[in-house]
């Protein structure tokens, strides 16, 4: 998982060819873009995407901001889109906004594998890296929390409201 920042523009249907290569031009001097998404420009430094925001608002072209989880080896729900998207160039990210990562950090295996049946209708996607990551709906970390409860497991969410977008993994 990587935290990045989506700066989303307006469409530029109505704008002159000759403007729309200059707005083009200048998003790639203010940012080092890695990805992107139909008017979703993907970029790794906070700083930039606060650059580049700035001047889509100075164009009057800004139309949203978003902080993403970019995800390696996942495994997409059906959910899946109700809470990310699959770049132009087949990357998967989800939005830090609605969705939220936990780890499963200590239990009993067969315990581990009860929680995991009660929690796979809620899953968004699985990601497998060094560790495993769950992703939820930010709004259910509270059941996930009785869930593991309920199973005597041990799970953290290393983005919640408190550490979120701040936190590297």
């Amino acid at each position: 998982m990587k935290i990045c920042y989506g700066v989303e523009m307006k469409a530029l249907k109505e704008k002159l060819p000759g403007y729309t290569a200059q707005i083009i031009k200048k998003t790639a001097e203010l940012a080092n873009v890695i990805d992107r998404d139909d008017q979703l420009v993907i970029i790794e430094s906070k700083t930039e995407a606060a650059q580049l925001a700035a001047f889509y608002q100075e164009k009057d072209i800004l139309e949203n901001q978003f902080t993403l989880f970019r995800l390696e080896q996942v495994e997409m729900t059906d959910l899946f889109f109700d809470y990310g998207f699959s770049s132009t160039s087949n990357h998967a990210y989800l939005y830090e906004e609605t969705s939220l990562p936990f780890i499963i950090k200590n239990g009993d295996l067969k315990q581990i594998e009860m929680a995991l049946l009660q929690i796979e209708e809620h899953l968004i996607a699985k990601e497998t890296n060094d560790q495993i990551f769950y992703y939820i709906n930010r709004h259910q970390k509270e059941l996930i929390e009785k869930y593991a409860q309920a199973y005597n497991i041990t799970i953290s969410f290393p983005y919640d409201d408190e550490n979120a977008s701040r936190q590297t993994l």
